[in-house]
Parts: structure tokens; sequence; C-alpha cells
């Protein structure tokens, strides 16, 4: 969802941080949600969340040795992977996947999103992968949903810099240099970015729940058809849910396999891929067929919703 599009916003805070410090568990080993929320600010430097879900996963990782597994699970129900925004779990958030893994297959489960055009988003990049963590009771394997590392390529400089049309600001330019600040590189790596086994971004999870978990509902999306409405949007410039910064930034590098990626490289206006695809501006498909992906427009003044369970 656009950060402008609730009623109810929330003004970034300065306050400093109230992480614990590294010889005990962050919150006494039981944080929530909304003490996930409260750290925005240390978690965004910028104040910008946009394509930057990466950032709410590595903090919560960054802190699992002193979290209970199911603790670290609700942690990742607390925002949407695609958008950055924060997410209230409710029957109104909860989609039913079937989606591929990077390494062959597809696993079945639950994700959490801010608004329905986030679905699109998600069948178009989104991949599965594995990451062992340490948690408070051992080590945990747990399947993440992932991106590609978008800073193996040696255009991410000129696409982050790239001026392009802005579809919510008609006549406008933006880029991702402007319009996704905290998504940048240390190197070759995504800053603050933890990787998944085969060397993806990790930037939210998939989680194998019960239908009725908590009491909740849900929208099966292989029973529920979004192609047109997925394509319309696409057509109109990416113009609803989150806008074009994420398919851009998923774009750079497709999720893989160690050795086995797909990285975007830059002549003149055009982005070229190892299969050969060629685009302008914002790139093909993943999917033949597929759904266009996309992410919320910065807000001038970084106002970001504070929640309202079942707002869209």
């Amino acid at each position: 969802m656009r950060a402008n599009s609730l009623p109810v916003l929330w003004l970034v805070s300065l306050q400093a941080s109230t992480v614990a410090s590294s010889d005990g568990p962050w919150m006494g080993g039981n944080p929530s949600v909304q003490d996930l929320w409260n750290e925005y600010h240390s978690i965004f430097p910028s104040g910008n969340r946009n394509a930057a879900s990466h950032r709410w996963a590595s903090f919560i990782l960054q802190h699992s040795s002193g979290l209970d597994v199911e603790v670290i699970k609700q942690l990742f129900r607390g925002f949407c992977a695609v958008s950055g925004s924060p997410v209230t779990p409710s029957s109104a958030k909860r989609y039913k996947y079937s989606l591929p893994r990077v390494d062959g297959g597809s696993e079945t489960g639950f994700i959490y999103h801010c608004c329905m055009p986030c679905v699109c988003d998600t069948q178009e990049f989104i991949r599965l992968d594995t990451k062992t963590i340490e948690t408070s009771t051992g080590p945990q394997e747990f399947i993440f949903q992932v991106i590609g590392n978008p800073c193996s390529s040696a255009s991410f400089t000129s696409i982050y810099q790239e001026l392009w049309a802005d579809p919510f600001r008609p006549g406008q330019k933006s880029s991702l240099a402007f319009s996704a600040p905290d998504v940048k590189c240390e190197d070759s790596v995504l800053d603050t970015a933890v990787m998944s086994d085969n060397g993806n971004v990790i930037v939210g999870m998939v989680f194998d729940e019960p239908d009725e978990y908590q009491g909740m509902s849900f929208t099966d999306v292989a029973s529920t058809d979004l192609a047109m409405f997925c394509e319309q949007r696409k057509s109109e410039g990416y113009n609803s849910g989150m806008g074009v910064i994420f398919a851009k930034v998923a774009n750079i590098t497709r999720p893989g396999v160690f050795g086995n990626f797909t990285v975007a490289e830059t002549h003149g206006n055009a982005t070229t891929y190892a299969s050969g695809s060629e685009v302008s501006g914002v790139t093909q498909p993943f999917f033949s067929g597929g759904h266009a992906a996309a992410v919320t427009l910065l807000n001038l003044f970084f106002l970001f919703p504070l929640v309202a369970s079942d707002s869209s």
C-alpha cells in the first residue's frame, strides 16, 4: 500500500532504539510485533522502507539467538515482504500460496501482505529458499521469501540512478536513489541483508500453519484469478499498491542457486538479461504471462501507516 493511503499516519520518530545490548536477548526474548515496529528508525536509517524489507528480516535474524521459534515467526508476520509496510496479521492480510523454490519444486504456505496488489508482485518476483538460523532453543531451518541480490550486478549503480516516469506523479521523474534510499550496496552485497542457503536476499518468511490459524480465514491465491487485474495494473503504470520501485529492485538480479543467477546489464536505455529479454524502463515479467511487481511511492515527509489491521 502507498504510505499516504491511510487516514492514520505515523511520523517516524527519531527516538533512541530500544534494542537490548548484545549480552542479553532483545526485549527479554519476548518482543511483540509492536516492539519490532518501534525499531523502525533504527532499521531504516533514511526513514524510508521502500523495497527494503530485507532490513526488517535482518533485524529479526540479528536477534534470533535469543528468541523462540514462534516469536521469530510472529515477528515475520508483522511486515509485508514486498512493500516493507507494517502489517497486523488478520484474515484480510493472509494469503495462501504455492510458490517455486530456487532449487526446484514448490512449497505451499501462508504469507501476510499489506494489500492485494502485492500478490502480483510475489508471484512475479519472489521465490523460496531455506536458511538455518540459531534460536533460543537451537538451530532451526526456515523457509524464506527471497529475491536476487541486486548488488551482484555490475549495472546496479546505473540502474539505481536512472530516471523513470513516476506513475504516482504524472509528468515527473523518479529514481531508485530517490525512492529507495535504504537499498544500497556494500561492495557486491545488499547492505545489512542476510543471505539464504543459495545466496539470495531474505525479505520475508513463508508460514507452514493450519488454514484456521488463530481463527483467521485467508485468500487462496490458487483459486483467485488475478491475471486480468495484474495485467491492467501493469498497463496503467503499476499505479496501485506499492508502485514500480520493488519491480526495479527485484529485477536487477533474479533469484537462483549459487553460480546460476540471472544478472542485469544496461545497454543505453535498455536492460538485458542472460535469457536475452530486452526491456526499457521496467523489465519483462519473470513468468511468461506473469504479473507486474511494485512498491510504494516515497512520501516526501516520511509519513508511514501506523497499521490499521484491516486497511489496504
